[in-house]
């Protein structure tokens, strides 16, 4: 498992990190290789996303904690890549959905609550649109 900086230390100074952050990082990360390199694909690439909303980092056992059973994200985890430095730049989770699939600010593509959902102008942009392309 690989991780940048040790998240209890992090945690106990008060911020709380949310798993969607954790996310975002790998599916930008992810998107960015992926893009630079769809023109040389001759088969589509498959891409599994997995997003929570509302969970403290520290509530899965690849993250440390002792008293929560994962066995299969702290199996991915072990494959592959934690990052324990996550920002988010809006809290509400249909704003912040919304962002990671579109790369944009939540003031720039306007779905939230009082707005309502992601326009059809974003969406056709978004990440699972251009990979399709």
């Amino acid at each position: 498992m690989f991780t940048l900086h040790n998240l209890r230390r992090t945690s106990e100074v008060g911020r709380p990190f949310t798993t969607i952050c954790w996310f975002i990082g790998i599916v930008l990360s992810t998107l960015a290789l992926l893009l630079q390199d769809c023109s040389a694909a001759k088969k589509p690439v498959n891409i599994i996303f997995l997003m929570t909303d509302d969970q403290a980092s520290y509530s899965l056992g690849c993250y440390g904690n002792p008293d929560v059973k994962t066995p299969n994200i702290d199996q991915l985890a072990r494959q592959g890549m934690v990052f324990d430095r996550q920002y988010t730049t809006t809290a509400i989770c249909m704003g912040s959905r919304a962002t990671v699939m579109t790369g944009l600010y939540e003031y720039r593509h306007g779905c939230n609550f009082d707005r309502g959902p992601l326009a059809e102008e974003f969406w056709q942009q978004s990440y699972p649109n251009l990979l399709r392309r």
